[in-house]
């Protein structure tokens, strides 16, 4: 399996983990100097993004 997005392989392994349903490359795999670290939204910014997009 390969993860190619924007036509560069930044991962690739015959050696494939699922969980959840989705399958999940070996970090080993993956060209984690292509990578950038994005900050992740606090649980509170996640709740109030779901509940404003709910309607009543």
């Amino acid at each position: 399996m390969k993860a190619v997005p924007d036509s560069r392989v930044i991962a690739e392994s015959d050696h494939i983990v699922e969980a959840a349903g989705y399958p999940y490359l070996p970090r080993d795999s993956v060209r984690m100097a292509w990578l950038e670290r994005v900050q992740k939204p606090s649980r509170i910014a996640l709740a109030r993004a779901a509940c404003s997009s709910m309607t009543w």
